[in-house]
């Protein structure tokens, strides 16, 4: 496991992160996760989660990379953009010769844990197998899920915004999809049915609802989500710098996750850049296993708000279906009320709860206003504490997997420098 974490102002950019790296198979220590893709501009990457991509060790992609840009004088926006654009093309490169099997391994997995999602709000909304054919409400099970799907959307997009053919995956994609969906069907609800303990034939679909589910998985592959389990597989990648001949540093984050069907699929898009605005000139990320900062910094972090939105739907939605079920005796304008209350309250659930909830904690106000006004030693200085409250945290609890020693890169104008913690 991995603790990170990035601070920027006007002055520097500090990036900081443990050296330890585990599995359940191994636990290895004293693991560099920075690697400097240009002196000039100062340009640096951290990746935490995924050690590798396509079997591919992250050091080795870093380092083509670099070379390949070397001299090109890029912005920290160009060299993110470059280095995903790069990544899409690793799987064909016979110099990295990646094992095409493990691309299916993925797909699999996707489709087993999109399953697995929709068969936990099957159950949530009052599914009992064998009461109850399937058929009969798993529509409105995907109504719920595409719900879920859609109201992350893509970086940067509006909830409401219609999906383009920009969004689509390419047509090797769908080739793909056609020859291997229907494999990965039955693997996934042999998996779902081993999980949930369902007898398979609970689990007998119609072609009508084989059509959605396909449907539904696409386009949970053209937006800013994946089934939950699935992030364990992803890379976590941060791109720090300053531009050339810009006053003010920034940074670039997201999500990379195996590559299947010519898809490489990245989530979490995020940017990050200083100004001479009052708000935008300090920043503080945390990344992968930093609970204990997180919980000093923040009082209900982001994805806490999603989990509560969502466990409110599950409910709202059995409500519906109380509703629905008395709705016969109803006039049909009086059903058609109800019904659109209740659809109102699942799609603005998201934007109570985060209207209900503070946005910032006075820890994350105070921690911010001295980031703001840090020099370079000192932003360094203030890594290194939110290091030690994250490490120490983690040895009180025993846990080994957040280990030192605990590395510092620091950026700035003038050029970069490192720093260690033991």
């Amino acid at each position: 496991m991995t603790s990170e974490v990035l601070l920027m102002n006007q002055e520097a950019v500090v990036l900081a992160a443990d050296s330890a790296v585990s599995n359940p198979i191994f636990h290895v220590n004293d693991v560099d996760k920075f690697f400097v893709v240009s002196q000039d501009p100062p340009i640096a990457a951290m990746f935490y989660n995924a050690v590798q991509f396509g079997g591919v060790g992250w050091s080795i992609l870093f380092g083509r990379f670099a070379r390949m840009i070397e001299g090109r004088n890029q912005t920290v926006d160009e060299v993110a953009d470059g280095f995903l654009a790069f990544l899409e093309q690793v799987g064909d490169d016979p110099y990295f010769g990646v094992d095409k099997a493990a691309e299916l391994e993925a797909f699999n997995e996707y489709v087993a844990l999109f399953l697995a999602q929709l068969v936990s709000i099957l159950q949530r909304i009052g599914w009992v197998p064998g009461r109850l054919p399937v058929d009969v409400i798993i529509m409105e099970a995907l109504s719920l899920l595409e719900d879920d799907i859609l109201s992350g959307r893509r970086a940067g997009g509006r909830d409401d915004d219609p999906l383009s053919e920009e969004d689509a995956p390419a047509p090797e994609f769908f080739d793909f999809l056609e020859q291997n969906f229907e494999q990965a069907l039955r693997s996934g609800i042999a998996y779902v049915c081993y999980e949930f303990e369902i007898d398979p034939r609970a689990l007998d679909l119609s072609g009508s609802a084989i059509f959605e589910i396909t449907r539904l998985m696409v386009i949970s592959c053209m937006v800013d989500w994946v089934p939950a389990g699935y992030a364990s597989l992803s890379a976590g990648l941060v791109f720090a710098g300053f531009h050339p001949g810009s006053p003010f540093p920034v940074a670039r984050e997201f999500r990379v996750f195996p590559s299947f069907g010519g898809l490489t699929k990245v989530t979490d898009r995020r940017r990050h850049a200083i100004s001479s605005e009052f708000d935008s000139t300090a920043v503080i990320r945390t990344f992968a296993q930093t609970e204990t900062l997180d919980s000093f910094l923040h009082k209900v972090s982001f994805r806490n708000r999603r989990r509560i939105a969502n466990e409110l739907k599950y409910y709202v939605s059995l409500m519906r279906r109380s509703a629905s079920a008395r709705s016969a005796r109803m006039s049909a304008a009086a059903a058609a009320e109800i019904d659109t209350i209740f659809a109102g309250m699942i799609r603005n659930m998201s934007d109570v709860i985060d209207s209900a909830l503070p946005r910032k904690s006075l820890n994350l106000r105070n921690t911010l206003s001295s980031i703001r006004n840090a020099s370079p030693q000192r932003l360094s200085e203030l890594a290194r504490k939110s290091m030690q409250m994250i490490v120490h945290g983690e040895e009180l609890a025993s846990n080994d997997t957040v280990g030192r020693p605990v590395k510092f890169l620091v950026l700035s104008r003038d050029g970069i420098s490192s720093d260690l913690w033991e």
